[in-house]
């Protein structure tokens, strides 16, 4: 079993090193490989063309996909509130998405729903500022390569705070816009063909997410394996 990831190695995968590491896949008679994603991977296509059986997504892009007629299911949610956030230097004065008018604001793919949503609940038009792609590196926040940053609360975020840099957090959920993040998704016709192997993988999958819930230390072990420059704490 393949299954592609949307980033990363990092710690919110946790759950799928648990079930793979703790021998949950193999005690479901799965042997399954993790393949990271990144800034600029496609995570949706390998699914859809059968390189790999499973995948994770934003809820958001699942619902697109599928409106687009791409025969594509939701099986489990992970995260419940998503982790995106946008976020400036404590005194940027940098508080609220109307605050982004005539600012750099760096995106990236997998945040583009989530913001375009946000920034039409409060009447701001992409002409009213400049986005920019830019990786997630300390230097380039420090250098204010943007005025605003998009980030994961449980990923680049934690980068910052720890670097020293008090922040302003924006979210769109303040702003009623909510979506289910970190969802397992395959195609329609896996589930008909073998249901079975979702279910086990799904089980599992799931098993070592409880696992990492309820022993939380073991999370930074786990992910250092995968990602070796990763800080374990």
């Amino acid at each position: 079993v393949v299954v592609q990831l949307n980033w990363l190695h990092y710690a919110p995968f946790s759950g799928f090193y648990a079930a793979q590491q703790r021998g949950f896949y193999k005690a479901a008679g799965l042997d399954v490989s993790l393949l990271a994603g990144g800034p600029t991977t496609d995570y949706i296509t390998p699914v859809l063309d059968g390189q790999a059986h499973f995948g994770v997504a934003g809820a958001d892009e699942i619902l697109l996909a599928r409106a687009a007629g791409k025969p594509l299911q939701v099986i489990a949610v992970i995260l419940r509130r998503s982790p995106i956030a946008f976020v400036a230097p404590a005194d940027s004065n940098i508080r609220r998405p109307q605050d982004f008018v005539g600012k750099t604001i760096r995106l990236t793919s997998h945040v583009m729903t989530p913001f375009n949503a946000m920034m039409a609940r409060v009447g701001v038009t992409p002409d009213q500022y400049r986005a920019v792609t830019l990786p997630s590196e300390v230097a380039l926040f420090a250098a204010g390569q943007a005025d605003v940053w998009s980030v994961y609360v449980n990923s680049f975020a934690v980068t910052l705070e720890k670097a020293g840099y008090r922040l302003n957090y924006v979210f769109p959920d303040d702003y009623g816009v909510h979506f289910y993040a970190d969802a397992i998704f395959t195609t329609d016709a896996l589930l008909a063909a073998q249901p079975d192997l979702a279910l086990r993988f799904l089980r599992a999958t799931l098993q070592g997410y409880t696992y990492v819930v309820e022993n939380p230390s073991v999370a930074g072990t786990l992910t250092v394996q995968y990602a070796p420059q990763a800080d374990p704490a």
